[in-house]
């Protein structure tokens, strides 16, 4: 009697999954092992003992795993071909760019002899300090200048002047943003940051499955280095785009020049600049009577500087919640050996609610009561 051994044909589960993992070559190849096992059953069946059949349970786990095969070849195959259906997304991203123009990293402009020079930076974590340092096409450091140190992506517009106030000349510039941290041991950690400029995009290339960008400036950038985008009008000083770019700072918060301010019990920040070195710096805080509350000294070099005043008077004690002032002061000896004091630009957030455009003039209002001119909006925050 002629006994086939069915078993020689089991598929184990492990198998199954190598085998789903292939092509269609992987599924004429489990027809054909179909078709051996169908051979193979008939023939055990044909010439089994009738005193002594075979259990059908094992042909029947078989029958089920061959037909389990077929249906997850089936499966990929389609899953294959739909996925070549699909339009190379990452591409298609990458054509939205050209003609835009997109914020990428560099550290390298050229300066021109009017206009200023428009960068951001991003830093992930709070800091102690930011500070911007600018060299010529020599590497000859020509200015630095403090920045923003909170957390998050900040824009900066440099407009083209050393410490002394003079404009540099035309040339190829670069930068070095750093910020400044203490460590637990008291010590000061330095990290470099990464800097961030427009430049309009050109051409898109590609290598394997990276897209790159090339800008009209000569950078070339991968699609996932891109910060922001924005079309070429929104930087040409229009009305039209000034009033739409005014209209997205709506519900951000936006820092603008002011004085006057509300104090609710938590501590308030505040921002001036110097274009060249005080002797002295005087922060002045008064209440809505105008009676001094607390004066103290503070950061007299070229830059951008950030006061936080905790809520306390000059003894210390926390002042009540209500509408306060503050004024900034820079003094110097002049010549004759007076003492010169001259009143700096204060800014501080607050949130865009309302924008109003007449003719060219485009003005933001905030929920605090201030308003400003758009071009007096110095950066914007979530």
């Amino acid at each position: 009697m002629v006994t086939a051994n069915v078993t020689d044909t089991t598929i184990t589960s492990t198998s199954a999954t190598s085998t789903t993992s292939g092509t269609s070559k992987d599924k004429n190849q489990a027809i054909a092992d179909f078709d051996t096992f169908l051979q193979l059953l008939t023939a055990q069946l044909a010439n089994q003992d009738p005193l002594n059949p075979q259990d059908g349970t094992e042909f029947t786990s078989q029958l089920a795993q061959f037909s389990s095969l077929e249906q997850q070849i089936n499966t990929n195959e389609y899953l294959e071909a739909l996925v070549k259906a699909q339009p190379d997304t990452k591409q298609t991203e990458a054509m939205s760019y050209i003609g835009k123009e997109i914020l990428v990293p560099g550290n390298k402009f050229a300066l021109k002899e009017t206009g200023n020079i428009e960068f951001s930076y991003d830093s992930n974590q709070p800091l102690e300090s930011v500070k911007v340092t600018v060299y010529d096409s020599s590497g000859e450091k020509v200015h630095d200048f403090n920045a923003q140190a909170e957390e998050g992506i900040h824009e900066v517009l440099w407009d083209g002047r050393d410490a002394e106030g003079n404009r540099l000349p035309s040339d190829i510039y670069s930068i070095k943003v750093e910020g400044q941290s203490i460590k637990a041991d008291g010590s000061t950690s330095t990290t470099p940051l990464t800097s961030y400029f427009y430049a309009e995009a050109e051409k898109v290339t590609k290598l394997g499955s990276t897209y790159s960008i090339m800008t009209s400036d000569g950078r070339s950038t991968e699609l996932d280095d891109i910060l922001a985008a924005r079309s070429v009008s929104e930087n040409d000083g229009t009305d039209s785009s000034k009033h739409a770019t005014a209209l997205q700072m709506l519900g951000k918060e936006i820092l603008i020049p002011g004085s006057e301010f509300a104090y609710s019990g938590n501590d308030k920040s505040f921002t001036y600049g110097l274009s060249k070195d005080a002797q002295a710096v005087k922060v002045t805080i008064k209440d809505e009577d105008g009676n001094r509350i607390k004066e103290v000294p503070f950061e007299a070099s070229a830059g951008n500087h950030e006061f936080v005043w905790d809520g306390t008077d000059s003894a210390g004690n926390k002042v009540d919640a209500g509408n306060y002032t503050i004024e900034i002061k820079a003094e110097n000896t002049a010549a004759d050996g007076k003492i010169e004091s001259e009143r700096l630009d204060t800014f501080f957030y607050g949130t865009a609610e309302k924008v109003e455009t007449a003719g060219d003039i485009v003005l933001i209002y905030t929920a605090d009561g201030r308003k400003a001119f758009y071009e007096e909006v110095i950066s914007t925050k979530k």
